[in-house]
């Protein structure tokens, strides 16, 4: 595992690890530390799927689910931000998830509202 900052002060860029495997203990609490030093971890090079991703996410605690239509995407730990439908066409700016997902421009925390907010966001592109 290599890291590397990508800022004098926020996020780090990780090469040579593989989500998708399983993760060691202290490979785990290495990113963990990483995570609360930097704020931000991109993972370079990743080939997930949406089974990989839960599972490499499970590693930093209990996932929220997404049970609302057309927000997951096989799974509803995994919320589907996207403006292409699942035949690979750009939705209509007039889509009920393109309008919903405007408000997601804007900086925000994700589920800071919910009881229990979410320690962090993982986000795959």
């Amino acid at each position: 595992m290599d890291i590397k900052k990508l800022t004098k002060n926020f996020g780090v860029k990780i090469t040579n690890f593989d989500c998708s495997q399983t993760i060691n203990n202290n490979d785990l609490e290495i990113l963990k530390k990483t995570i609360q030093e930097s704020h931000f971890i991109c993972f370079k090079n990743q080939d997930l799927n949406g089974n990989t991703l839960a599972k490499f996410t499970k590693n930093f605690g209990d996932l929220e689910a997404y049970p609302e239509k057309d927000k997951t995407k096989g799974k509803i730990e995994i919320f589907n931000v996207s403006n292409v439908s699942e035949d690979g066409k750009h939705l209509s700016p007039n889509d009920q998830r393109v309008i919903l997902q405007k408000n997601n421009s804007r900086w925000h925390t994700d589920s800071s509202y919910r009881y229990h907010p979410a320690s962090f966001s993982i986000l795959f592109g």
